[in-house]
């Protein structure tokens, strides 16, 4: 008997191609935030090549073909030989169920997600408890326009970030931005495709690509706009399952070397669910 969320994924699968070889399993993640759990859902897709994740992230990235998509592409080419065994990663903290000293101290870099100028305080809170040595990043996922950004970097001037990760909802925006701050600018969400990517190289918008399996279309897309950015890169996941993770992994050792920690640490799952889906 498949579950609602089955049925969806049954009829996603049915509005795409695919070879015969594919097998297909639905997937249920259950994350830890502070005292509470929540839930969504998503397929594990095995191919000749290996197996990958699909599991559009709402409020981020919630194509559910598209990651569909990005999958099947995964599994359905040779991966990339590593070039490096060693890959270093840096944590994350999105709120302050996540400001862990022990945590934060395996890391050599800390992202802190920033989309209001209160999260400027947990900014400063993970400097005091990591002390003056540690690489911190903020990420505020475009929220901000170009004067806000300005306001941020401001408040947090006394912090010294390593870089500022997609403070603008627009490519010419960040433009403007990159070319008042001292700091390197990431971009993610404006470099998905490779007509962002062009836009992205001919306004000069950024220092660094933010590359994702899922958003880009899957692994061998990604490599390919890893080359055509021909950059710093810094790769993340989409607060994946180690199946997904593991993906982002041989696409970062498949590069020579990175200046960047990457953002590959394993989100605070709770429990994985994992039961064929028969089409």
């Amino acid at each position: 008997m498949h579950s609602i969320q089955q049925l969806r994924w049954r009829d996603v699968l049915n509005d795409v191609l695919f070879s015969s070889d594919l097998s297909f399993e639905w997937i249920k993640l259950s994350f830890e935030q502070g005292f509470q759990t929540y839930d969504r859902d998503g397929l594990y897709v095995t191919g000749a090549h290996g197996i990958a994740e699909v599991s559009p992230l709402p409020g981020y990235f919630d194509r559910e073909i598209e990651c569909l998509l990005a999958g099947i592409d995964t599994v359905s080419h040779p991966w990339p030989n590593k070039q490096r065994e060693e890959v270093d990663f840096n944590s994350l903290v999105s709120n302050d169920y996540d400001l862990i000293p022990e945590v934060l101290d395996r890391y050599s870099s800390v992202k802190v997600k920033v989309h209001t100028v209160g999260d400027c305080a947990r900014v400063k809170k993970v400097r005091d408890l990591c002390g003056p040595t540690k690489k911190i990043r903020i990420d505020c996922n475009g929220r901000f326009n170009v004067a806000e950004a300005q306001e941020i970097l401001k408040e947090l001037q006394s912090v010294g970030l390593e870089l500022i990760e997609q403070p603008c909802r627009s490519n010419v925006e960040n433009a403007e931005l990159r070319r008042e701050i001292d700091i390197p600018l990431a971009i993610d969400e404006t470099a998905r495709t490779h007509k962002e990517v062009a836009e992205a190289i001919e306004l000069d918008a950024a220092d660094v690509l933010v590359i994702k399996i899922q958003t880009s279309g899957g692994l061998h897309r990604a490599i390919e706009l890893v080359d055509q950015w021909g950059g710093d890169v810094i790769v993340g996941h989409m607060m994946e399952t180690q199946v997904g993770i593991d993906v982002g992994m041989r696409l970062a050792q498949s590069l020579d070397e990175q200046k960047y920690a990457n953002g590959l640490a394993g989100p605070r799952l709770e429990n994985v669910i994992r039961e064929p889906l028969n089409i």
